[in-house]
């Protein structure tokens, strides 16, 4: 299945429908498609989908429609300011895209760098757990030992 990216909407040659049995029921139809960019991911869905010159609705589109009561769409569109919009929206999701890249390594390095700092106050506090234990006990020696010495002089 091809799709084509025209109009500021999905166009496709075919799809798939529901059953028989679902369709009998369904208080709406809406498609389920996807649009994504030339790295493979999807940063949107086209809530309009052409299909053999028939305009359907996304999923989203229609079960915002049979939820809200209404009987039908009005979809209104300038087909230059579409296309405009999408153009800049690319541009836009392009650049992200790729400098999204590079925070990701100032970020990591940043995460790292406050782990590191984690880690070495984690090791001091252990170290001055354990100095302030060992002097405790030699406090409590040293308290046993003077009460041994008032016990023993009495």
């Amino acid at each position: 299945m091809e799709e084509i990216h025209t109009h500021g909407y999905t166009s496709t040659q075919e799809f798939l429908r529901q059953t028989p049995a679902l369709a009998e029921s369904a208080k709406g139809v809406g498609l389920i498609t996807t649009a994504p960019e030339v790295d493979g991911l999807v940063r949107r869905v086209p809530l309009v989908v052409n299909v053999q010159d028939n305009l359907y609705p996304s999923f989203a589109l229609e079960m915002l429609r049979v939820g809200t009561g209404d009987p039908s769409y009005q979809i209104i569109t300038k087909e230059t300011e579409v296309l405009k919009l999408r153009r800049d929206a690319q541009v836009e999701e392009n650049t992200f895209a790729r400098s999204s890249v590079e925070n990701l390594d100032k970020e990591a390095q940043a995460i790292a760098a406050v782990n590191r700092i984690a880690a070495t106050r984690a090791n001091q506090q252990r170290t001055t757990q354990r100095e302030l234990n060992t002097l405790n006990k030699q406090i409590a020696a040293e308290n046993k030992r003077i009460a041994n010495e008032k016990k023993d002089s009495r």
